[in-house]
């Protein structure tokens, strides 16, 4: 028997696919809709990738799609209202062999003598994601972000998200966890609070960075699920436009949306990057390992991750097959 979740609302379905546009965050989100889109540079034409019906979607020259998707610490605002970089996620779907990897950053990653929450915090998100471009140089595309008050109500709406509890996770003067290991049917505020707890996990920031690309993957199976149904899918878009923000056009929201429709979850593999917690001038970070090379160039190249990549506690920890 499922324990019951909290935090109800009504309205729309939704789902984070379309914040990760070609597959979902969401989960999450993590959207402005009519800010230009900066392609991934190629020296050939962009093949373009065919769906049911007569919509196609040009991409960049390797037949890839990059996606960042953040979430805010604000706790309360509009979906813009800015913050800390709470969960940082970079999905890479290879729209033609429809499967990708999502690479996880911990918020507390030491780049360049900062925090990268820190630098999301003081120079907002643009600065946050062109850090991350530079420092993995996977020439992302899109991005969405949204916050604490418009991430458990954009949960709601989808109907809540099937979600495993590794190990015993009570917090609930911080994060407001209040888990036993097993499975779950959560809604909004029970996944925000699984999303922030890292006292509870193996790692810290590392197995919060896991258990948020959970959520993207569970929100992934829910759409593969649903988006049959076309009314659905505009439905999350919908909804989207509401409780988070984006980069993306309306237009390419909805071939994103078809794309996602055809990438099975099971084939979308998830990667925390590695590092150790310290202490630097009094506060608390995490210095990933020192060559992340192979992976990022290999996410960059194809979607895929390289044999043997250095992920926190192996590929998929923490993440069920379904």
């Amino acid at each position: 028997m499922r324990p019951a979740a909290r935090s109800a609302a009504g309205g729309w379905r939704l789902n984070l696919r379309t914040l990760m546009g070609a597959l979902t965050v969401a989960c999450l989100a993590l959207w402005a809709l009519d800010a230009a889109v900066e392609p991934a540079h190629s020296q050939t034409p962009p093949p373009t990738i065919s769906f049911r019906g007569s919509a196609t979607y040009p991409l960049a020259g390797n037949g890839m799609v990059y996606i960042a998707v953040i979430g805010s610490d604000a706790p309360t605002g509009t979906p813009d209202v800015g913050g800390g970089c709470d969960s940082i996620h970079i999905i890479a779907i290879n729209a033609q062999s429809r499967s990708g990897t999502i690479l996880n950053m911990p918020r507390d990653s030491f780049i360049g003598g900062r925090k990268i929450t820190d630098i999301c915090r003081s120079g907002g998100f643009d600065a946050g994601i062109a850090t991350i471009k530079q420092v993995t140089g996977i020439p992302i595309q899109f991005y969405a972000h949204t916050n604490f008050s418009n991430f458990m109500p954009l949960i709601d709406a989808l109907g809540g998200l099937d979600i495993h509890v590794y190990h015993p996770m009570f917090n609930q003067s911080d994060t407001g966890t209040h888990f036993n290991p097993g499975n779950y049917h959560m809604l909004g505020g029970d996944t925000l609070a699984f999303s922030r707890d890292r006292y509870n996990v193996p790692g810290g920031d590392l197995g919060r960075s896991t258990s948020q690309a959970q959520i993207i993957i569970s929100s992934l199976r829910k759409y593969h699920q649903q988006s049959a149904d076309l009314s659905y899918l505009f439905d999350v878009i919908r909804t989207g436009r509401q409780r988070a923000a984006f980069n993306v056009p309306l237009s390419d929201m909805i071939r994103l949306g078809l794309l996602a429709r055809q990438v099975d979850p099971a084939n979308v593999k998830s990667c925390t990057l590695n590092g150790v917690g310290q202490s630097i001038g009094g506060a608390s970070v995490v210095v990933l390992n020192g060559d992340d090379s192979a992976i990022y160039s290999q996410v960059a190249k194809d979607g895929s991750l390289p044999p043997h990549p250095d992920c926190f506690m192996g590929v998929n920890f923490e993440i069920p097959s379904g």
